[in-house]
């Protein structure tokens, strides 16, 4: 009689552990998925302009491009303020453009020749060329 209650006992205890793992292993393999998922939202602007970007272009047009939207769908919210927020740590640059803005990787933006044109065109630059002539 104390086998039978020694295995049913045992028998217990092993469906319990089993229940325990499976419900820890679907947490565990959920927030794996989740965090997969989601992008850094950083990683997420400078992977799309540099994938979405036509050939021979630096930058992308984020309406034009489907950049907006695709930002929306991923994180189910507005670009706009995260987008300004990595102009002004200095990861992208942003031009605007008809029908909305251009947005490029600060790094090889600032090794083309469209840098050099925006300083030049500098109202200051300008200004200097003008009276130094």
């Amino acid at each position: 009689m104390d086998g039978l209650k020694t295995i049913n006992l045992a028998k217990s205890f092993l469906r319990l552990i089993h229940r325990i793992i499976n419900h820890l292993s679907k947490e565990i393999f959920m927030d794996t998925n989740e965090a997969k998922r989601k992008l850094n939202k950083k990683i997420f602007v400078l992977k799309a302009i540099h994938t979405l970007r036509k050939q021979g272009y630096l930058g992308i047009h984020v309406v034009f491009s489907g950049f907006n939207k695709a930002f929306r769908d991923y994180y189910n919210e507005d670009p706009i303020p995260e987008v300004a927020k990595l102009v002004k740590d200095g990861h992208i640059v942003l031009t605007p453009v008809k029908g909305g803005v251009m947005l490029y990787d600060a790094e090889e933006y600032k090794k083309s020749n469209f840098s050099r044109k925006a300083r030049e065109k500098n109202p200051e630059n300008i200004l200097n060329k003008i009276l130094n002539n």
